[in-house]
C-alpha cells in the first residue's frame, strides 16, 4: 500500500486547516498547493486524502455516539435504582407514621417500628452515597471546549467574538 503523497507533504497541516477550518474546496487547496507552494500533487490525491479523513472523523463520531448511548443507559439504570430506594423509603415512612401515631404498641409492633426506623436509616445512607457520586453539573471548561470544537469551521472573527463573550459572561452580570 502506497503512502499518501499529501500525508508526506510538509504543508499537510496547512492544507487540512484550509479544508476543515477555512472551508476551502479541494480544488482551491490543490490550486494553492500547486501555484503557491510549488507542490506537484495530483488533484485526486487531495480528494482521496480528505475523504479518508472524513471517514476517520465519521468513525470518531460514531464511537462518541456509542459512548453517549452507553452512558445514557447507565444513567437510566441509576435512576431506576434511586426510584426503588425512594419507594422503599416511602414504605418505611408510612409504616413508621402508622406505628408512631399509636400509644398502645405491642412488643411485636415496637420491634417492627424499630426495624422500619433502621431500614430507613440504611436507605438514607445509601441515597447519600449515591448523591455524592452523581455529578450532573457539567464543568464550564468542558462546555467551552465542546463549543469550540463544534464551531471550529466558523470564520475566525466569529470564534474570537465567542471567546470574548464567554470570558466576559461571568463578569458582566
Amino acid at each position: 500500500m502506497k503512502t499518501c503523497k499529501l500525508c508526506l507533504s510538509p504543508n499537510r497541516v496547512e492544507y487540512e486547516e484550509m479544508r476543515f477550518k477555512k472551508n476551502k474546496s479541494i480544488k482551491e487547496i490543490w490550486t494553492y498547493a500547486s501555484s503557491v507552494k510549488g507542490e506537484n500533487i495530483n488533484y485526486y490525491v487531495f480528494q482521496r486524502h480528505f475523504y479518508k479523513m472524513m471517514d476517520g472523523l465519521d468513525a470518531v463520531h460514531k464511537s462518541s455516539k456509542l459512548r453517549n448511548d452507553i452512558i445514557e443507559e447507565e444513567i437510566k439504570k441509576d435512576i431506576e435504582i434511586s426510584q426503588r430506594l425512594r419507594r422503599n423509603l416511602e414504605i418505611c415512612a408510612d409504616n413508621i407514621e402508622k406505628y408512631a401515631k399509636r400509644d398502645d404498641l405491642t412488643v411485636e409492633e415496637e420491634k417492627s417500628l424499630l426495624d422500619f426506623i433502621g431500614k430507613t436509616s440504611l436507605i438514607i445512607d445509601e441515597l447519600l452515597k449515591w448523591s455524592k457520586q452523581l455529578d450532573f453539573k457539567p464543568k464550564s471548561e468542558d462546555i467551552f471546549e465542546k463549543i469550540l470544537y463544534c464551531i471550529h469551521d466558523f470564520p475566525e472573527h466569529l470564534i474570537e467574538k465567542f471567546k470574548e463573550r464567554w470570558s466576559s459572561y461571568g463578569s458582566s452580570s
